[in-house]
């Protein structure tokens, strides 16, 4: 099975999402149109502290907007992050529905870190697309320093097994540990 999951950006306090969040959505129903994809994966929580609203579900929200069947469209909101979105996704999806190939779509900016972290936790065909960003600002030098942490962060870690990543997340992960 082909499968796209979208990495949620932002939203504002009525649940509406951002441009770049747009620009990664419709990336994803391009995607999905032209290559036969039987599903699209939502992901992400209620970040913002004036809304309940779960991110990945106002993606999703977004996607039934531009027409896509509810029937494609699955959603999780237990990811943080680029790393909780490849760690959630693995075990909520992956595993669970044999997904053989992922499309991860996400910024251009973030692409090369994005990359590395999904082909070290999925041992499946991945292939990461960025939407373009030129007119948003973003630090290329917290991408590198993001990645080296994830790299410190599961350097001990199995990465064949569910529960050695989950629970490197849960007892390492500053976004999941409480830190």
């Amino acid at each position: 099975m082909k499968a796209i999951i979208i990495l949620s950006h932002l939203m504002d306090h009525d649940g509406k999402l951002g441009d770049e969040s747009k620009k990664r959505a419709n990336l994803a129903i391009e995607i999905f149109r032209k290559h036969n994809v039987e599903l699209i994966l939502t992901i992400g929580w209620a970040y913002r502290d004036d809304i309940d609203l779960p991110v990945g579900l106002s993606v999703r929200k977004y996607l039934l907007s531009k027409g896509i069947n509810d029937r494609f469209i699955k959603t999780d909101i237990n990811s943080r992050d680029t790393v909780g979105d490849a760690v959630f996704s693995k075990i909520n999806f992956v595993d669970i529905y044999d997904i053989e190939q992922l499309f991860v779509v996400t910024s251009d900016y973030h692409v090369a870190r994005t990359q590395q972290i999904f082909e070290s936790i999925m041992p499946i065909d991945i292939a990461v697309l960025g939407c373009d960003t030129a007119r948003f600002s973003q630090s290329k030098t917290s991408e590198v320093d993001s990645l080296a942490a994830f790299r410190k962060t599961f350097e001990h870690t199995n990465f064949q097994s569910n529960d050695c990543l989950l629970e490197t997340l849960i007892n390492s992960h500053p976004f999941y540990n409480g830190q």
